[in-house]
């Protein structure tokens, strides 16, 4: 019971530490992603399309291909 206690929690706290895990079969969507706490760190990164919006909620944006990133808003 300890072994199955302990394998839901690694799941559950790699979940959490994912953040946004895309679904199977759903579309991906690049975006350029300001981390928070150091946002002149811009990465290009690959989310799930239903997690957009909530990266565009705190500033990220899509991210266009042959066209930097735009710089971070202060």
């Amino acid at each position: 019971m300890k072994k199955l206690l302990f394998a839901l929690l690694l799941v559950a706290a790699f979940v959490a530490v994912s953040g946004n895990p895309v679904q199977a079969g759903e579309d991906k969507v690049e975006i350029c992603h300001y981390p928070p706490g150091n946002p002149e760190n811009v990465q290009v990164i690959s989310v799930g399309a239903t997690a957009v919006p909530a990266h565009e909620a705190h500033g990220d944006v899509l991210f266009s291909h042959g066209v930097p990133c735009p710089a971070p808003e202060h």
